[in-house]
Formats: structure tokens, C-alpha cells, sequence
């Protein structure tokens, strides 16, 4: 509330009736104390009695005994704790059942953790993916290349799996070692899939191999791949044949 003056609030309340064609019944004020001679203005709002107003302050600048002494006494204080046991356990449901909602909206993908134990594969942590690359760069909660390009191949293994349906999709992770993408056709392992945008990095480039390779000895798949940026290569890491292609190729070719 930096740059909004009273004048502003009250013809904001103005258009809002206009438009609505009722009056507001809640007036919510945040960092209020920011805003000059707020007392007398918000005191001028009070004495209408026709709103009910909340003021929400995160520092020390406005006291509760401010508050009632600036408004004469006609208001209530609470304060704002962090969560109980009880309020913590059904915001964790909320939590979940929102997320299960934004699932069902098909704008985002969650990817569970493969084990050979059903209940284990529906357990969280799950990975999240977006269903629109544009949509996670305007918001900014994709800015690295790397998770950006993770994210286009899990978008087109999903079109493998339109057409394919069979075919499995997960990420595997046994203690440190993690591979991006797992892919199972009824009780073959057929992918271990990793992305790397930097495979010049020689600490990424061996994690991401150590990854397969380790993975490789609890799966037994024949096919190990790595998507980079731009590198394209083949080698031979402990009797295991490891595919380097870059992504723009391993697009036109899936």
C-alpha cells in the first residue's frame, strides 16, 4: 500500500459498488501503517458502519495497543501462529487433495518413483512436470535449461505412450543415484533414460552415467541413454553401451 492514498481506497469502493451494484462487505488492509494519517481515514470508514474491516501488519510497526487506542477501542486482536498439530494435519489433506484437483486439470503431471512394490510407486515424493512449456517460463518456476529440457521429454515420452499404451512411465532412485526416466512394458525395463544439458561438465557427465550405470545392474535394460543439448556420441562405461544424442534428433526420432 506504498503508493495508494484513502482518496484511492474509497474510489475504488466506489467503482466496485457501481460495477457490483452492492456494497463490499469485507475491506481487507495489509501494512496499512505505510499509508499517512491512516487512522483518521480508516476511522472515517469505520463510523459508516457498513464494512468490516481487517488489518494485517507483519512487523512490529503496528502494535495491537495502537490499533485500539488509534480506533478508539473498537476492534480485535488475534494473532497469527504457525499451524497446531490439528491444523497442520488438515491443511496436509487440503494440500493433497488440491494437488489431486490441479492433476485432474491436466496442467501439470506428476511422475511417481519406480519400485517392483505397487504401494510404494503411489507414495510421494512424485516428480512434477508442466503440460505447457510457456506457461512454466512466464511464471518463471522453470528458469534452468536443463529442467526445461527434462520437461520436453517427459511431454513427448506421453505422446509414446498415446502410442503405445503399454508402456510405463517413471523415474527410478535408489540412494544417491537417480535417473530421470523409466520405462517398462509389462515386466521389461525397455529405457533409463538421463537429461543433460551441460555434458561438458565432467562432474554432471559422470553423476548422470554413475546414475544408469548403477541403475542399469538393478534393471537389466539393454538401452541407456543420455539426451544432451547438442553432444552425440556412443561409449563403452563397464561392458555397457551408453547413447549420447541430442535432443532435437531424439525428438524427430521418438
Amino acid at each position: 500500500m506504498l503508493e495508494v492514498n484513502f482518496k484511492e481506497i474509497r474510489n475504488l469502493i466506489r467503482i466496485y459498488t457501481e460495477v457490483s451494484r452492492k456494497e463490499p462487505e469485507y475491506l481487507f488492509f495489509d501494512e496499512i501503517q505505510n499509508v499517512f494519517n491512516w487512522e483518521l481515514s480508516l476511522r472515517e470508514i469505520l463510523d459508516l458502519n457498513k464494512y468490516k474491516i481487517f488489518i494485517t501488519d507483519s512487523s512490529s510497526k503496528l502494535l495491537s495497543k495502537e490499533i485500539g487506542t488509534s480506533l478508539r477501542g473498537r476492534t480485535l486482536t488475534y494473532s497469527l501462529l504457525t499451524f497446531s498439530v490439528s491444523e497442520f494435519l488438515k491443511s496436509k489433506n487440503t494440500l493433497y487433495d488440491y494437488i489431486d484437483k490441479i492433476q485432474d486439470s491436466v496442467s501439470v503431471f506428476f511422475l511417481p518413483k519406480y519400485s517392483e512394490k505397487i504401494y510404494v510407486r503411489e507414495r510421494w515424493p512424485n516428480k512434477v512436470y508442466f503440460c505447457d512449456l510457456g506457461i512454466s517460463k512466464v511464471s518463471r518456476f522453470i528458469s534452468d535449461i536443463g529442467k526445461l529440457m527434462e520437461n520436453c521429454v517427459f511431454l513427448q515420452l506421453l505422446r509414446k505412450k498415446n502410442i503405445d499404451p503399454l508402456v510405463e512411465i517413471y523415474y527410478y532412485k535408489n540412494g544417491r543415484y537417480e535417473v530421470d526416466f523409466l520405462l517398462k512394458k509389462g515386466i521389461e525395463i525397455i529405457d533409463l533414460i538421463q537429461v543433460c544439458y551441460d555434458i561438458s561438465d565432467l562432474d554432471a557427465k559422470k553423476r548422470e552415467i554413475n546414475a544408469l550405470i548403477k541403475s542399469d545392474k538393478h534393471s537389466k535394460c539393454k538401452n541407456l541413454l543420455v539426451i544432451t543439448y547438442d553432444y552425440e556420441n556412443e561409449e563403452i562405461i563397464e561392458n555397457k553401451k551408453v547413447k549420447y544424442i541430442p535432443l532435437g534428433r531424439w525428438l524427430l526420432s521418438v
